[in-house]
């Protein structure tokens, strides 16, 4: 697929990294977007990859629990939000 603008995409979808707490979750810090332009598909996949150390995972005491947030918009800038599966470290 082709590199697209800002101005030129059709859906925006950006990912985040949260922390998972019994009262509020934590964000923790983004892990990107990508941009598709109007021939996306239901069979389209998309890897986010980032290195981090295991400090930034350190969101509260103990062990740590952490889901991506993956937030799906397009014009006129609807949002629709899901997350991951909790991971345990």
């Amino acid at each position: 697929m082709a590199q697209l603008k800002e101005g030129e995409a059709t859906f925006n979808l950006k990912c985040e990294i949260w922390g998972d707490d019994l009262f509020f979750d934590d964000y923790l810090f983004p892990m990107g977007y990508k941009l598709f332009g109007k021939n996306v598909s239901l069979t389209n996949k998309v890897n986010f990859t980032q290195s981090v150390s295991r400090s930034d995972l350190n969101e509260d005491g103990g062990q740590e629990e952490i889901y991506a947030k993956l937030k799906l918009s397009r014009p006129p800038w609807q949002i629709t939000a899901k997350k991951t599966n909790v991971v345990v470290l």
